[in-house]
């Protein structure tokens, strides 16, 4: 069963807190206090949005998510984010093609996650991905997020408002 990263959009979004939950990625729009309120649960915080890079410096994040435009090159999106943070967390965030998963596996980010839909099979694209690369999977879901022990994935990223109602 995958673990859980949980994805925080909002100020009013509640910050769930449990052995299930192995980070968070903080949007770059929230304010201060969300950051500390984050920050205060001792697990691993990473920003993403257009002013990741700040965040990650104001408040000290362990790094940055970064989605990656499929209509660009992957790699010259997803190197100068390397470049900056070689002691950091970078996680890329991709379409559910083995293409871009290639590309953004060999600019080393800690984490690949693919862009799902529900209705997609997804099953043969992660064990694709789990066979032939050692970087970890992620699955974020645009949709609901299936019962998580049916995700082949190492984690899941879950936004907070829909965490409540996944069964987890």
């Amino acid at each position: 069963m995958p673990k859980i990263i949980l994805k925080i959009n909002q100020n009013n979004d509640v910050i769930a807190k449990g052995d299930n939950i192995s980070c968070y990625i903080a949007d770059s729009s929230l304010d201060k206090a969300k950051f500390s309120e984050i920050t205060a649960t001792g697990k691993m915080v990473l920003a993403q949005g257009e002013k990741a890079e700040d965040c990650c410096k104001m408040y000290n994040l362990d790094g940055v998510v970064v989605e990656i435009d499929a209509t660009k090159p992957v790699k010259a999106q997803l190197k100068p984010w390397r470049e900056k943070f070689k002691k950091k967390t970078l996680g890329a965030v991709i379409p559910p093609r083995r293409h871009e998963a290639m590309l953004a596996s060999e600019v080393e980010p800690e984490f690949v996650a693919f862009k799902l839909n529900e209705a997609e099979d997804d099953e043969s694209l992660i064990e694709w991905y789990n066979e032939l690369f050692v970087l970890p999977s992620a699955v974020l879901f645009k949709g609901k997020t299936p019962p998580l022990e049916q995700i082949k994935s190492d984690f899941v990223i879950i936004d907070a408002e829909k965490f409540e109602n996944s069964g987890c």
